[in-house]
């Protein structure tokens, strides 16, 4: 089983990275996988052209040479996706939107052939849920799933004030239960 990771939060030890391995740690107990790590905010992604180049054959027809082209390969053979990031002014992350509007070139018959499932790891520190952004969210990657023909398997946020120790927000237990699950 081939998973990729798409973490986009630049800080170590980050409550998104201990959701994301605490849920691969459930899978590699069950499980023989290997995993394809991307740090966003650590690559050079350039903004879509909206060329449609990479409607023309190939995914690896995109004219932007950039660190994107190691992803579509990695995407494309993947059996699970995982996402994980803070969210920011309401939504994804800016570099994690650019990273995601690049995926557009996958989303053409060679890969939406075969139904891919994908799980959303993030947090906010607004303490209401509806006020950080978590419902655009859920909007934003369930639009997203029926256009690349993606299934969400899981979308787990939690809720991590500034000041507060990540460990007791999140339940790590919890999710490696799921990706026991999985």
């Amino acid at each position: 089983m081939k998973i990729v990771v798409i973490h986009n939060n630049p800080n170590v030890r980050s409550g998104t990275e201990k959701m994301l391995q605490a849920f691969l740690d459930g899978i590699r107990d069950k499980r023989q996988v290997t995993v394809e790590w991307f740090d966003v905010h650590r690559m050079n992604i350039m903004s879509c052209e909206l060329c449609n180049a990479c409607k023309t054959g190939r995914i690896d027809d995109c004219i932007i040479r950039d660190d994107m082209i190691q992803v579509y390969k990695s995407a494309y053979e993947a059996d699970l996706i995982l996402f994980g990031f803070p969210i920011v002014c309401w939504h994804v992350p800016g570099r994690l939107k650019i990273f995601i509007d690049r995926l557009f070139a996958m989303n053409q018959d060679v890969f939406t052939k075969r139904q891919r499932d994908i799980a959303i790891f993030y947090t906010y520190h607004v303490e209401d849920a509806e006020m950080s952004g978590v419902s655009e969210i859920e909007r934003f990657f369930s639009k997203g799933a029926i256009v690349m023909n993606l299934n969400i398997i899981h979308d787990f946020s939690a809720y991590i004030p500034k000041d507060g120790k990540i460990e007791n927000y999140i339940d790590v237990g919890r999710l490696r239960e799921l990706g026991n699950q999985y």
